[in-house]
């Protein structure tokens, strides 16, 4: 498995985690965004057995919190403060991947 930036060589349209909006950004938008330094996409591919297809992504983009919104911050900072935001996250339902994931209770599981 390889985790790389997202690129016009991967198979987006292929992609389905079974959640239409993750779905739709990652084949609709997250290659645009990322031209467009709004964000980074970095995909997980099986270079050895299919490198175009993406069995998972995870969508990063900066953000800002400002200090009124950080309950009980103290000494008071008197600017915005930088943040990493995970804008998105998803892997393919029918990669047979046997990825971990987490069911609803927490517990994890091969996915």
């Amino acid at each position: 498995m390889l985790v790389e930036p997202i690129s016009r060589s991967h198979a987006r349209k292929r992609f389905d985690c079974g959640d239409k909006e993750v779905t739709r950004f990652l084949q609709e938008q997250a290659l645009q965004d990322q031209e467009r330094d709004l964000s980074r996409t970095m995909v997980l591919v099986d270079e050895q057995v299919e490198p175009a297809r993406i069995v998972g992504y995870h969508t990063l983009l900066m953000a800002q919190v400002k200090q009124e919104e950080i309950p009980g911050d103290r000494p008071r900072i008197k600017r915005a403060i930088p943040v990493i935001l995970l804008g998105q996250l998803g892997t393919d339902r029918d990669s047979g991947s046997g990825l971990w994931r987490a069911d609803a209770d927490g517990r994890s599981g091969e996915g």
